[in-house]
């Protein structure tokens, strides 16, 4: 465990709940708070393509006229359907990909609000932070550290 990082935060806990206890703080560092994006797999991106005519608009571009668009939707096709494959929304490259389509009137922005939704998923500032659970003693530990 990294107790630097970990003093760090129950200092900064502590300076607004000066009152609460070891415990509280610990409750609060492991409560689920912290919005974080996780890829979504291909059976998730088939099912929301599916809705609003996405799947339909995403395949009409890929069959459409030459332009650069066109590889893109039809990349898009293939992650939609190939199994085993994700999009990960923490990867600019992917973020500009989804940019392209909803620019390109492809997808629309609440197309895209709803990839986001579907990617975000809210865990704990010890989850987020590679900590797994605080407990109690951890927190005594870190504050003996100060």
């Amino acid at each position: 465990m990294d107790y630097d990082k970990l003093k760090t935060k129950v200092t900064a806990v502590r300076a607004e709940h000066a009152d609460w206890t070891d415990q509280q703080i610990a409750d609060e560092l492991n409560a689920a708070k912290v919005p974080v994006l996780e890829s979504i797999p291909s059976t998730e991106l088939l099912a929301w393509s599916a809705a609003e005519d996405r799947f339909y608009n995403i395949e009409v571009c890929a069959n459409g006229d030459p332009k650069p668009i066109r590889s893109i939707a039809k990349v898009a096709l293939l992650l939609i359907s190939r199994d085993g494959t994700s999009l990960d929304l923490n990867l600019p490259d992917r973020v500009a990909f989804v940019d392209t389509l909803v620019a390109e009137g492809v997808l629309t922005v609440a197309d895209k609000a709803s990839l986001y939704t579907l990617a975000t998923r809210t865990v704990s500032w010890a989850e987020s932070e590679g900590f797994g659970v605080v407990r109690e003693g951890h927190v005594q530990q870190a504050k003996v550290m100060e």
